[in-house]
């Protein structure tokens, strides 16, 4: 009985350590397509990864990762949690498939139950098809291969303003925001997003507004002024986030984006809007003294 007890308690811990080894495997592949949509981002490198390689699941939560035991593991993920049953836990939520709803160009009804981390891989994601598309717009070097499958840059600009949407309600209505730090009054670093997602909005405004990094007559076209520009960006949206309690900017831009964004398809589909006020109906009603 000795013998097989000291057998499964070894056989226990051999498959913690292996599944262990897989994750950390999985975590380091992430960091390195997170330092390589950083280039993308910042300098406007151009990709070492395709979408292709990254068939690859997101992180599992942090109460697993940490578990430091095979008992810990186990009770851990055969206990209450917020992001789902053992199954979903255990296999977690493939890259490919989240992009996929988060990319939808609509406004998505799908709700992830994604961890923080997760949700930091996919806004970079995003951003990175997001500055991909406005370098190429600016410097004129895109050109659909096929015009009868391809679609028109605005029909791809509103897509893409559709998956920071899509990303930030996922975001708002996550299982588990991150907490602040009490010294830094924000989340850390991996588990800190939301700043990436107004980095986003900011580069939509420039590139709107034909101006740096994507003005069409680029005085200086060296990686590093944009890699400064873009840093001061997500400087400020960082002290932005910081000097707030609460999210209470954010909640108001999202209602806005959501009438745009409503409305945009609607027309495109060729039906009126139910509101003809658009934005206007809604600040006025937002202000209104009477509510």
């Amino acid at each position: 009985m000795g013998l097989a007890r000291n057998y499964q308690t070894v056989r226990g811990h051999t498959e913690v350590v292996r599944r262990r080894l897989i994750l950390i495997c999985c975590r380091a592949l992430l960091l390195s397509y997170l330092h390589d949509t950083c280039h993308r981002i910042y300098s406007a490198i151009p990709a070492s990864y395709t979408e292709d390689e990254l068939v690859i699941f997101l992180p599992c939560e942090d109460a697993l990762w940490k578990a430091q035991t095979p008992e810990e593991w186990f009770d851990t993920l055969h206990g209450p949690s917020v992001y789902g049953d053992v199954r979903s836990r255990l296999m977690g939520i493939s890259m490919p498939k989240a992009l996929g709803i988060v990319n939808t160009p609509q406004l998505s009804c799908v709700s992830l139950s994604l961890n923080p981390y997760s949700q930091f891989i996919l806004i970079h994601a995003i951003l990175v098809r997001l500055f991909t598309f406005c370098n190429a717009q600016s410097s004129g070097t895109s050109e659909p291969k096929d015009v009868e499958t391809e679609p028109n840059a605005g029909a791809q600009f509103m897509s893409l303003q559709f998956s920071l949407h899509n990303w930030l309600q996922n975001w708002l209505n996550g299982p588990d925001l991150p907490k602040q730090n009490d010294e830094t009054k924000e989340p850390p670093f991996l588990f800190n997003a939301l700043p990436f997602y107004w980095l986003g909005q900011l580069a939509i405004m420039a590139f709107q507004d034909g101006l740096p990094p994507f003005e069409r007559t680029r005085k200086d076209s060296r990686s590093d002024s944009t890699f400064r520009l873009v840093k001061n960006w997500l400087r400020h949206s960082r002290d932005f986030l910081r000097s707030k309690n609460n999210n209470v900017p954010t909640l108001f831009w999202d209602q806005l984006m959501t009438i745009r964004l409503r409305s945009w398809r609607e027309e495109m589909e060729g039906g009126v809007p139910e509101e003809q006020e658009g934005l206007l109906g809604f600040i006025s009603k937002s202000t209104d003294p009477e509510e």
